[in-house]
């Protein structure tokens, strides 16, 4: 167990003698950069949150102290230990560490035999953990499951039908243990229910954003006249189909002959990455295309203050399947924005005033919306204040953990203390692998 050095001033910002919710944070996340960057940032913002919330957190995990950078003390770190392997770690590994997270969270009941040391445990999903939470399960301690879009990516990653089996039996143990479950999409929360659990206590709430990471961009002007007609374009988040990455290529190839001077910024990385590249060669805009990989979790915020228009070309699955946390962190860092009038956009974003809104797969809409936005700063200027207002008001991580915390305390009344609890009838819970 490890301290962490105080960094941020959150805690600071609770009333005086507010009452501190002892929570638990549990992340056995096994994904590999640059997959991992996104999710040790995510972690990062949820669990700065919940201490601005008032939560004094015991975190859990492997690799948990990449999670907790820039938490205020109080809070622990407990890091799991991973067997040593030849190359990333196995299903086995990961499933194996199930036993020392329990181990860790019966120690912290041990060292608070009459008060208790967990008044919640809060976990984002993980492919093999379950443990966390049926070990609150058990002693009728409520729980929240967050699962996020990462569950769509897992049957390529396996590989292997009977650790796909396994892995959705273990997500079904989860799922079936957590007193709350949290979908961050309406396709996850199809996810959630095809694994047989009732769903009464399954809400959709979408990611936010962490307003303290575009603070500096907050209240800046991200087109200035003065900048003239060269233009940076920018994309940020994944190369997989359905974020309409090649509809954007297709309608800057539309405009790069009348405007070449302009540039178009791209924030990703992945292994379709020379697909992007040839695209840009057979469509001339190979030049003016600069790619910036997501590495660290500054990474994309510096690149959003270089864009003077930031487009959201995502297809149909985007808004179902992986949510709109990218959206979110366009609003925040107060850049204009060009998206598509997907149902899921058009409940956060109003098109002419936060957002100018174009049909799917549409590059020549796309383009001319980049025309207009061209003539008028004005104009960019004003969507940019109107879609950080939204987002303030509405999708910052405060707003979002205070929703899914108000769903656990509904889904919870009248769960009785941990003192009540049986636990010698379930000690089959426990078993270490899945069945």
């Amino acid at each position: 167990m490890r301290a962490l050095p105080p960094h941020l001033n959150d805690l600071d910002r609770m009333a005086p003698g507010a009452s501190r919710t002892q929570t638990a944070f549990i992340s056995l996340d096994p994904s590999l950069p640059p997959d991992r960057t996104r999710v040790a940032r995510r972690n990062g913002e949820v669990v700065r949150s919940l201490a601005r919330l008032g939560h004094e957190l015991q975190l859990f995990g492997p690799r948990i102290h990449e999670d907790a950078t820039g938490l205020t003390d109080p809070a622990a770190v407990h890091e799991l230990p991973l067997e040593p392997q030849c190359g990333p770690p196995g299903a086995e590994a990961w499933l194996a560490l199930n036993t020392p997270l329990r181990r860790g969270l019966e120690a912290l009941g041990q060292d608070h035999p009459s008060t208790g040391a967990v008044d919640l445990v809060y976990e984002r999903r993980s492919r093999w953990s379950y443990a966390g939470l049926e070990w609150a399960h058990v002693r009728h301690i409520p729980s929240i499951l967050q699962v996020d879009a990462s569950v769509f990516d897992e049957v390529p990653v396996l590989g292997d039908p009977v650790q796909e089996e396994a892995a959705r039996a273990i997500a079904h143990r989860a799922v079936a243990a957590a007193s709350t479950t949290i979908a961050t999409s309406e396709g996850v929360a199809d996810w959630v229910r095809s694994l047989g659990v009732p769903d009464t206590h399954l809400h959709v709430v979408p990611e936010g954003a962490d307003p303290e990471r575009f603070a500096a961009l907050a209240t800046g002007a991200p087109a200035s006249p003065e900048r003239g007609l060269a233009l940076t374009i920018g994309f940020v988040g994944r190369l997989s189909p359905w974020y309409g990455l090649p509809v954007l290529f297709q309608a800057f190839a539309l405009l790069a002959d009348r405007q070449s001077a302009d540039r178009l910024l791209v924030v990703a990385a992945g292994p379709e990455r020379p697909y992007f590249d040839q695209l840009a060669l057979d469509l001339g805009i190979a030049a003016q295309v600069a790619w910036e990989p997501e590495r660290t979790s500054d990474v994309s915020a510096d690149c959003l203050a270089r864009m003077d228009i930031v487009v959201a070309p995502y297809l149909s699955p985007v808004a179902d399947r992986d949510g709109l946390g990218q959206l979110f962190e366009y609003m925040a860092a107060s850049r204009p924005i060009i998206a598509t009038c997907l149902p899921p956009i058009q409940a956060v974003l109003q098109h002419g005033r936060s957002a100018w809104l174009v049909r799917p797969d549409d590059p020549l809409g796309i383009a001319a919306a980049i025309g207009i936005l061209r003539r008028s700063p004005v104009l960019r200027a004003s969507m940019a204040r109107h879609g950080y207002a939204a987002f303030r008001d509405r999708y910052t991580w405060n707003h979002v953990l205070q929703t899914i915390l108000d769903y656990s305390r509904s889904d919870t009344e009248g769960v009785p203390s941990p003192e009540t609890s049986h636990l010698g009838s379930r000690q089959e819970l426990w078993a270490e692998t899945a069945p």
